[in-house]
């Protein structure tokens, strides 16, 4: 996991000594004199900005505009009634396969790709937004700061779902677990309420739970939130909030289609971050559901080649994941069951690359698959002719002088 992400921009956000009450914190949605925003407060919300600005600059954002335009419709209809100083509401999809979300004190809220990609409809979108829209409502990161006497920590992360690759985003310090549960739950009532006010079925509301756990098993790993609760708690917490309100959920708004819509135009992108982060098993997954949504194709077909060829050419790395997903340890006999597993993972490889280029003859992709794949193998003539037909696709790739660079070595040492 590239640790080069919003961690190090979130640290910013560590600020000494506050002189506030947490009882004169008020929500955003109170109305006149009474409630007002400090100078201190006005800071962080720069710093937020600030944030953004990094992130933004560092390319972590996702720029389509067709499925930020669906992000923010959703989210702006589920913001409640704001006082007139309150910070506008922005959404954003951030290329990060984990599944998370986060929120900062400005009223920016930011989802994960890998979030977005496990979710099946616009319901349950909108719970998450409506979760995270409550955190900046009730300014849960000014309280955070002044109940921790600001004590060194990172900004309060809205992290809905930490369960151990959201590495990027866990504080710098313990002091926000404490406070933690009643915000988390304080925040899950309140987006319930977000959530039915706009008539969306709050049964997705209650499934939502079910899509979050990347590990395999039942321990909940990875996160400093010591009071966290789990999904299973959040589930149960949520129905009973449900029956407490009285609402009816035997109908509502779920806009499946339209969701698959959005999802489909950034699924991709999740899956090229967990093979980017070595998660191999993950991006698998994430693969087989994308064929199980949007039927099968070439393009489906040439990242099961690259899961494959990168499980073999990589058995540490999958065995660390291996070990990860179900709570193994991750010792040399987990590591020799990968690398003894070599050869069929290129043959498998091998024959997800063939069955894309079937599909697709002019899946040029799937020519660099097996060209990278036979250089690994010592197989340079056949790593020359795929490499040498991945280069004469029509545009120029990306990656064009360094396969050139390989194409020519190949010539050299030939």
């Amino acid at each position: 996991m590239n640790l080069t992400t919003p961690f190090s921009i979130l640290l910013v956000f560590c600020l000494a000594g506050c002189a506030a009450s947490t009882t004169s914190v008020l929500p955003l949605t109170v109305d006149g004199d009474t409630f007002l925003v400090s100078q201190r407060e006005q800071k962080i919300y720069d710093l937020s900005e600030r944030a953004h600005q990094t992130m933004l600059r560092k390319g972590l954002l996702v720029s389509d505009q067709q499925a930020n335009a669906y992000l923010n419709r959703v989210g702006s209809e589920l913001v409640p009634t704001l006082a007139g100083v309150a910070p506008n509401f922005n959404f954003y999809i951030v290329k990060e396969a984990s599944v998370n979300a986060f929120a900062m004190p400005n009223g920016n809220i930011y989802l994960h790709v890998g979030l977005l990609a496990n979710l099946d409809n616009e319901a349950q979108l909108a719970h998450v937004l409506g979760h995270e829209i409550a955190h900046v409502v009730q300014r849960h990161s000014y309280i955070d700061r002044i109940d921790t006497h600001n004590t060194l920590v990172a900004a309060h992360v809205a992290d809905l779902f930490l369960f151990g690759t959201g590495l990027a985003y866990i504080p710098a310090g313990m002091n926000l677990a404490s406070y933690s549960r009643n915000q988390e739950e304080e925040s899950d009532t309140l987006a319930i309420d977000y959530v039915s006010s706009q008539h969306y079925d709050l049964r997705e509301s209650i499934q939502l739970f079910h899509h979050l756990n990347e590990v395999k098993h039942t321990k909940e790993v990875g996160s400093v939130w010591a009071s966290h609760p789990l999904s299973t708690a959040r589930f149960n917490r949520a129905t009973q909030i449900i029956d407490e309100m009285q609402i009816d959920t035997k109908s509502g708004v779920i806009n499946r289609e339209l969701y698959q819509d959005f999802r489909q135009r950034i699924a991709t992108i999740s899956i090229e971050r967990r093979l980017a982060s070595q998660q191999f098993e993950l991006a698998e997954d994430a693969v087989m559901r994308e064929i199980e949504q949007q039927g099968n194709d070439a393009n489906w077909q040439y990242y099961l080649g690259e899961i494959y060829r990168l499980r073999a050419q990589h058995p540490q790395a999958a065995a660390k994941e291996y070990a990860w997903l179900y709570d193994k340890n991750n010792h040399k006999e987990l590591e020799k069951s990968f690398i003894d597993a070599g050869d069929d993972n290129k043959k498998l490889a091998i024959e997800h690359y063939q069955l894309a280029l079937t599909l697709n003859p002019l899946d040029f992709q799937s020519h660099r698959g097996l060209g990278l794949l036979y250089i690994y193998d010592d197989n340079p003539n056949a790593a020359k002719q795929h490499l040498q037909r991945y280069l004469t696709q029509p545009e120029k790739p990306k990656d064009w002088r360094y396969i050139s660079s390989l194409q020519a070595k190949l010539n050299k040492d030939s």
